[in-house]
């Protein structure tokens, strides 16, 4: 069976002093897929919306990266101050490609941001700032000032389709965000959550396989139950 095509989007990389536009995407995003037996390859944001529907169909997957916030406007909401990053051409980049592969039934993978992205598009909300916004949250934000992971547990939802692919109701993970779901999307539903309720994975059940993670499996692939899910990624999109 030939190996399948995984798209992974990307974002611009924010230099102050290129005066060019430069695509960013870490490589442990494409090292995962082909780990997982997939091709990566990398989908380009601002690029016109038919011309990316174009590439869309050329792929058996889908990949959303991590990336800055999305702008609030998107779900109704005012800015909060701490909203950042936001990137116009990657957000609509990502929605495009999320609706599309939720009409087109392609199997998708969101992460962190990405998973988030797969709410908005499904019409649900984010919460901007979860320190200023959750009271008696716990941190899930990754400390600049060390070189390793911020981690902690979450729950996992039995019977689920990630319960499915890890095998177990507890896991430890990683963070690096300081936004999460609010309200959730139409027809998704949560499968996972940090002990302070914060959603930490969302899935569409009828869906062929439409999983968001807010985590950064990427990040940990000397971990078998990380890479498996990339694994059932490849595996879903080769079917």
């Amino acid at each position: 069976m030939p190996k399948p095509l995984i798209g992974i989007s990307t974002n611009y990389l924010t230099d102050k002093d290129s005066p060019s536009k430069r695509y960013s995407l870490p490589a442990a995003y494409a090292l995962a897929i082909e780990k997982a037996g997939g091709i990566p390859i990398l989908i380009p944001v601002g690029i016109p919306i038919p011309t990316l529907k174009i590439l869309f169909h050329s792929i058996d997957g889908l990949v959303l990266s991590g990336g800055g916030d999305i702008n609030p406007a998107l779900y109704t909401a005012d800015p909060n101050a701490k909203t950042r990053k936001v990137l116009k051409e990657q957000d609509s980049a990502e929605l495009a490609l999320s609706r599309f592969a939720f009409d087109e039934e392609k199997s998708v993978l969101g992460i962190c941001r990405g998973m988030q992205v797969m709410n908005i598009a499904r019409g649900g909300t984010l919460t901007q700032d979860i320190s200023s916004e959750i009271a008696n949250a716990h941190r899930h934000t990754r400390d600049l000032n060390s070189s390793s992971e911020s981690m902690h547990p979450i729950r996992l939802q039995h019977g689920s389709r990630l319960y499915k692919i890890i095998g177990k109701e507890h896991l430890i993970v990683n963070s690096s965000h300081h936004q999460a779901v609010k309200h959730i999307g139409q027809d998704l539903i949560a499968t996972a959550w940090s002990s302070d309720g914060i959603i930490e994975a969302l899935e569409l059940p009828e869906h062929p396989f439409a999983l968001g993670v807010q985590w950064h499996p990427e990040r940990l692939l000397d971990r078998e139950d990380m890479l498996s899910i990339f694994s059932a990624l490849t595996s879903a999109a080769s079917r």
